[in-house]
């Protein structure tokens, strides 16, 4: 393997000095209380109660680390990443490769900047189709994957996990 290019170096411990998300959760230094509750009642079943009107610019919105030294970045729009359900906005940086994961919920995501391609360790072919803004990604919880920014330029995706945000590394 290549040896780390210099900038690389630096980005890691840039990286090595924030939070992740989770840990942001934990410290209080992020608003993880619920924006909207999603709830059943007899008159309207399956409708947001408790729905609080919000709106954030995205220039505005504060990213940290997906998972500890990672260069992928989140940023937490609603819910608790630690039980879920959450929604996140995630940024892949230009030609980065996710090694081999999964997650232990489902989560449902659409493209909104950039393109992505999705390959699994069970399908040769996975990983040649190329999906770009308005796509959408239906990913069940513990299936192995990986996601690459497809594009030139960083990459965005709006993701809502159905239960914790987690990235578990494959074996």
């Amino acid at each position: 393997a290549d040896p780390p290019s210099s900038s690389r170096l630096r980005y890691h411990r840039h990286c090595a000095e924030r939070k992740t998300l989770a840990q942001l959760a934990e410290s209080g230094n992020i608003d993880i209380r619920w924006q909207a509750t999603w709830g059943m009642s007899d008159n309207q079943p399956g409708r947001f109660i408790n729905m609080e009107r919000i709106f954030r610019a995205y220039e505005d919105l504060e990213f940290a680390p997906l998972a500890e030294g990672s260069p992928v970045q989140a940023s937490l729009l609603w819910g608790n990443p630690e039980t879920g359900p959450a929604a996140v906005f995630v940024k892949f940086p230009e030609g980065f490769v996710e090694p081999f994961h999964s997650h232990s919920s489902t989560y449902h995501a659409v493209v909104v900047r950039g393109s992505f391609s999705s390959k699994t360790p069970d399908d040769e072919s996975s990983g040649h189709d190329v999906y770009g803004p308005g796509s959408t990604i239906v990913q069940p919880g513990g299936q192995i994957h990986a996601e690459l920014n497809a594009s030139d330029g960083e990459a965005v995706a709006l993701v809502v996990f159905d239960g914790p945000v987690d990235f578990v590394l494959a074996d």
